[in-house]
């Protein structure tokens, strides 16, 4: 899955579900481009019931980053709008 994202302000929030059994936590690799392109964004309070969860990123700079889980794997492309 590839997502392209435009946007000045850098504030685009990406929300993933997992189920922990076949996507475990521990096993999230982001590769970004340049580094640092996307950050962790804190979920406050939202969850999911066990064994689902959630993990969160920000967009924070124009880069392309690859989220891997597993055989799950999505590639972020974060460009600055032609304003």
């Amino acid at each position: 899955m590839t997502y392209t994202e435009t946007n000045t302000s850098f504030s685009a929030l990406y929300r993933l579900a997992f189920y922990q059994p076949q996507y475990p936590k521990q096993a999230i690799q982001i590769s970004c481009q340049p580094a640092q392109a996307i950050d962790n964004h804190n979920l406050g309070n939202a969850s999911l019931p066990p064994p689902y969860y959630l993990v969160g990123y920000q967009a924070v700079k124009p880069g392309t980053c690859t989220i891997k889980n597993g055989n799950f794997i999505l590639t972020v492309k974060v460009t600055a709008s032609q304003s």
